[in-house]
């Protein structure tokens, strides 16, 4: 647990939700597209949704869908929990992140 929030800490957190141990291959629903894997890297860079629809020269309202399904894809609520999970699923690289 966390000493100051009371909440689990460490790689079991995100295998907590059900996921995939590590090197356990994703269900093909849990895959990403090129393009959902671009719009994880530019949340997990802290990037806003109009930042990444500017970037990637799609709409606001494309970027909350992709958002939205990455979301369901790891299981989190929200961006922060999407980027932990993105990291415990091997969604994002360790190093940091290329310019896209």
């Amino acid at each position: 647990e966390s000493p100051t929030l009371g909440l689990p800490s460490g790689p079991s957190l995100a295998w907590s939700a059900g996921m995939p141990t590590p090197g356990e291959p994703l269900p093909r629903d849990q895959r990403l597209t090129s393009r959902e894997r671009e719009v994880l890297l530019l949340v997990a860079k802290g990037c806003t949704s109009r930042e990444i629809a500017g970037r990637l020269q799609i709409s606001p309202k494309t970027v909350e869908t992709f958002r939205a399904i990455l979301r369901g894809k790891s299981r989190a609520k929200n961006s922060v929990q999407l980027v932990l999970n993105a990291h415990a699923l091997g969604w994002l690289p360790s190093t940091p992140y290329a310019e896209v």
